[in-house]
This record gives structure tokens, C-alpha cells and sequence, in this order.
């Protein structure tokens, strides 16, 4: 714990753009403090406003199976999803139908499910992936990627399996 803080420590005060930080200790994890905000511009091939599911299908793999419905918030309020999945990976997006603005409710990929922008995949070799988000090559087999200012509520978590991509997840921080 005190590791970790004195670790969080270095974060604040660097102020850097971007940081990384390994944690041996765990399997090999790095941190990487980027804009959350640019990184998903740089990530996802659409935008988050005016909601449209056939803008959004293209893409997605071509077997890929779509549901929606509706919620209810804690308030009442109705929230549409739609879900694009298969087996072993789903994309949640979420939102209020009346402004047509959605957001990723949950990230989970494990397969080739769904394109990214910048070419980052299920599948991609570890060097490419660095090189691809203009990183230093590192070791890891965990990549974490936090909001620099701590503003957003998530951060993107992709693991590496012998040197190749795996799994990528849109993990939420709690507490």
C-alpha cells in the first residue's frame, strides 16, 4: 500500500503527460497516465453523439449478434443499450434516446469483435502496440491507461499473452 501511494506520489508531482510505472509484483503491470479524452479520440472510429446502431455495425465483425432495451435509472429515467456481442466479447453502449448521445457502458474483448481507429486488436503483437501508441517497448504483460488528471471514472486495461494482445477491457475504478 505504501509502495502504491508513494508510487501515486511521483504521479502527481511529475505531472508528466505520459508515465509509465511497472509493478513487478504483479505479473508485470504497467501504468500509463495519458488524456483519457485524446486516447479514445486516437481509439474509437465514431463518435459518441447522435446514436445511430447501423453507423455503429460496420464496425463490428460481420457475425456479430445485437440486442437492445431499456433500464430504468434510480431516478426513473428510461436508458437505452445496445449490446454487440458473441461468445467471448461484448460492447455495451448506453444512453438517453432523447439526446441521442451514448456512451460504452462495458468494453469487454477477448476476440475480433470490434476495429479500433488506430489499428490496436485482439491478435496484435506487443511491439506493435507500443509502437502504435508511440510508446517505449516494455515488458509487460498488463498495460493499464488512466485518465493524467483522474477525471474520468474508468481506464483501459489490455493484457498481453506471450507477447500478443488478448484481452481488452474498459475496467471501472471503485472506491
Amino acid at each position: 500500500m505504501f509502495k502504491f501511494l508513494s508510487i501515486l506520489f511521483i504521479i502527481i508531482i511529475c505531472g508528466c503527460n505520459q508515465t509509465i510505472i511497472s509493478d513487478f509484483q504483479n505479473g508485470h503491470r504497467c501504468y500509463i497516465e495519458k488524456n483519457i479524452t485524446i486516447f479514445e479520440n486516437q481509439l474509437y472510429p465514431f463518435t459518441f453523439s447522435d446514436f445511430h446502431k447501423e453507423r455503429i455495425i460496420k464496425y463490428f465483425n460481420k457475425n456479430t449478434l445485437i440486442d437492445s432495451g431499456f433500464n430504468l435509472t434510480a431516478r426513473g429515467d428510461s436508458i437505452k443499450f445496445y449490446r454487440f456481442y458473441n461468445d467471448d466479447s461484448r460492447v455495451i453502449f448506453d444512453g438517453f434516446p432523447a439526446n441521442k448521445i451514448f456512451n460504452i457502458a462495458v468494453l469487454e474483448l477477448n476476440s475480433d469483435l470490434f476495429r479500433f481507429k488506430n489499428g490496436i486488436r485482439i491478435g496484435i503483437a506487443k511491439m506493435d502496440f507500443f509502437n502504435t501508441l508511440e510508446l517505449d517497448e516494455s515488458n509487460c504483460d498488463t498495460v493499464d491507461i488512466m485518465d493524467i488528471k483522474r477525471q474520468k471514472g474508468y481506464y483501459f486495461r489490455f493484457v498481453f499473452k506471450n507477447d500478443i494482445l488478448k484481452s481488452i477491457r474498459r475496467e471501472y475504478i471503485h472506491g
